[in-house]
């Protein structure tokens, strides 16, 4: 379908957030035997790294792989190099680090690819054993020294850490927090705890914000009996109180629950690890027996490192049909987790940046695939599971990625980031461009850290986010942009289309979310034309039908600027489109809104005045999703499976 003919065309701008990532190259020494006269090397789990890569006598890890394709770029041009993988579980020891010089070069490419109808597992898992019974139903064993993470599973099913109550019910706060931490039910831990590493995590919610805040102790509260104080650890606590957004409307209302203590270790399927005495403690399901179970746990934060710089990027590489599995992230073992949107976080050290928005480099969830100045990368068919962190990481520049076809599931923190909240970075190669995420399929995502959001673009030019699914999320679907009090339209943001995505099933744990979410303005011009959100299917199901809940079809939020948004079928969400100011007197212009259509006519637009040149025409209610042919065919072409 294409823009409505009379559809006004105005002018403005908009902007989102970043990634840490560390990378240890750890180098493989060249057995110094003659590489396989070919343009194709082979790996295989069961091969050997002193062979030379050829189908006869193919290496055992992607490491080699890496390092022979690198001599055969320095030995000559040539051709496009290949290497396949042939099926099987590749377990790795530390995460494999590209350079620039693991480039393909001169327009060439470097492919890393399963071989064609065969699994192929790159993992960080590593298997627990020596399992006892100890209590009826309960299970111990010994883990190695230095062993930390926060993820188990048993026959490949997940377990939960130790929380309570159990399930995912919630509490709520008997009052407002005091000076060093929240007030708490008095018999939920026992009086005068003082942990060591295993602190018992205090889990809050506070609209879209997730915190993991670690307690230092628990103290009672004089005169009141049923109630006790539960001081937060620092960094956590300063984080909350100084840090971006930190220190806001906590109250009676705020929910909350608490992880990782052996006194909660009491429903099925629940585990703790006391890493003092190095013990780990499961309480069996009723079909599991661990004496003969496959138990594992993760123990890289990341796979894969791409890791290049503004003037020597890594380019060129291909990365298809590949399963990325099985990732651990401990940070909040030690720093606890302050959100403060989207999964960015108040970094360890406060260092002022004027680079980012609050002056202020957040940190990111690492992902299993983390890429720092790397451009024309390709990520296809690929599946990403069963991961600590985040999946896929890209900062710091980059032009021309491409995430096609791939396959997200029980995923930790976000799906897909790209890009960094860097509002003034002094060098404009930071921003991406030219970004294409398509006909993925995103489910669970953000399972642990629930400020999640799948795809998450920050600044950028040219980015073309088209037919994917996101089922089950946290927070938000899509968000593009950052910086709600940016003002000012820049060129760098530009030329953003969202397009015939199928998102259901969001804001599941926080709320003032959206199926689409956009925070600032977005540039156009006569050369890139408007930008566009058209043709989604945003179904905020049951959460969106509870109208004491905000969870909200397609967001203007902030400064947003230069939107139209047309053709869209948006159900169940408390209110179908809405356009917020805030700071003050900034408000928001050039957005049109027409020819949707939604369960209720309900928008919000919130502290608006006549400067705001928002069309709002031409929109249809379907009450009880009884659609129209018109919607009907949107649906149908919505999702990744989709024509």
């Amino acid at each position: 379908m294409h823009p409505p003919a009379n559809m006004p065309t105005n002018k403005r701008t908009f902007i989102l957030p970043r990634i840490a990532l560390a990378c240890v190259l750890i180098q493989v020494a060249s057995p110094g035997l003659p590489l396989a006269p070919a343009a194709t090397f082979h790996v295989n789990p069961a091969g050997d790294d002193a062979g030379d890569g050829g189908r006869a006598r193919p290496w055992r890890t992607l490491e080699r792989a890496r390092h022979g394709v690198r001599e055969a770029l320095a030995q000559a041009p040539g051709d496009s190099i290949e290497v396949v993988f042939d099926g099987g579980t590749y377990v790795f020891e530390h995460p494999v680090c590209f350079r620039p010089e693991d480039s393909g070069k001169n327009g060439r490419t470097v492919t890393y690819r399963a071989r064609e109808g065969e699994t192929v597992v790159f993992t960080s898992a590593a298997t627990l054993s020596g399992w006892k019974q100890d209590e009826p139903g309960r299970w111990q064993t010994r883990t190695p020294p230095g062993w930390h993470f926060r993820q188990l599973y048993i026959n490949g099913r997940k377990a939960r850490r130790s929380r309570t109550p159990n399930g995912d019910a919630l509490l709520h706060l008997p009052a407002k927090p005091v000076s060093d931490g929240f007030v708490i039910a008095a018999d939920l831990l026992p009086a005068g705890l003082t942990p060591a590493g295993d602190a018992p995590e205090l889990n809050v919610y506070l609209e879209w914000m997730h915190k993991r805040l670690r307690i230092s102790e628990i103290v009672p509260v004089p005169g009141k009996p049923s109630q006790a104080e539960a001081k937060i650890h620092n960094p956590e606590w300063l984080a909350l109180k100084t840090g971006p957004q930190g220190a806001k409307n906590y109250s009676t209302t705020t929910a909350y629950w608490l992880e990782n203590s052996l006194s909660f270790l009491d429903a099925p399927g629940e585990w703790f690890h006391d890493t003092a005495t190095r013990t780990l403690y499961y309480l069996a399901r009723a079909d599991e027996d661990l004496a003969t179970a496959v138990v594992t746990a993760p123990r890289l934060e990341s796979l894969v490192v791409l890791d290049g710089t503004l003037d020597r990027p890594v380019q060129g590489l291909r990365f298809v049909g590949l399963t990325f599995a099985d990732t651990n992230w401990t940070r909040p073992d030690r720093e606890g987790l302050v959100d403060i949107q989207g999964n960015t976080l108040v970094p360890s050290v406060l260092v002022k940046d004027p680079r980012f928005r609050h002056q202020l480099r957040k940190e990111t969830i690492p992902a299993a695939f983390n890429a720092r100045s790397a451009g024309d990368i390709h990520i296809v068919g690929c599946r990403f599971e069963r991961l600590g962190g985040s999946a896929i990481n890209f900062d710091t520049g980059g032009a021309g990625n491409r995430i096609l076809g791939n396959r997200f599931a029980d995923i930790a923190g976000n799906g897909i980031n790209m890009g960094d909240d860097a509002v003034k970075p002094g060098d404009p190669r930071w921003w991406p461009a030219d970004l294409r995420i398509a006909r993925n399929l995103m489910e669970r995502v953000g399972t642990e850290y629930h400020g999640a959001i799948a795809i998450l673009v920050t600044y950028a030019a040219g980015v073309v986010v088209e037919h994917n699914t996101i089922r089950h999320v946290p927070y938000t679907g899509i968000s593009v942009g950052w910086g709600w009090e940016i003002t000012e339209a820049v060129p760098q943001m530009r030329n953003v289309v969202i397009r015939r995505n199928r998102i259901e099933s969001y804001c599941e744990k926080v709320i003032d979310g959206g199926g689409v979410y956009t925070p600032n303005p977005v540039y156009f011009d006569a050369e890139h034309g408007r930008n566009r959100i058209h043709e989604n299917y945003i179904d905020a199901g049951a959460r969106g039908r509870d109208s004491s809940l905000v969870v909200l079809g397609i967001y203007f939020d902030g400064c947003s600027s230069g939107w139209d948004a047309y053709d869209n079928v948006i159900a169940n969400a408390s209110n179908w489109w809405v356009g917020n100011k805030s700071w003050g007197a900034q408000v928001k212009t050039d957005i049109n809104v027409v020819r949707n259509y939604t369960t209720h006519g309900n928008p919000r637009l919130t502290g608006l005045d006549a400067s705001a040149r928002i069309v709002v025409a031409d929109n249809h209610i379907a009450p009880a999703s009884d659609w129209p042919a018109p919607a009907r065919a949107i649906i149908a072409r919505a999702g990744h499976d989709a024509p």
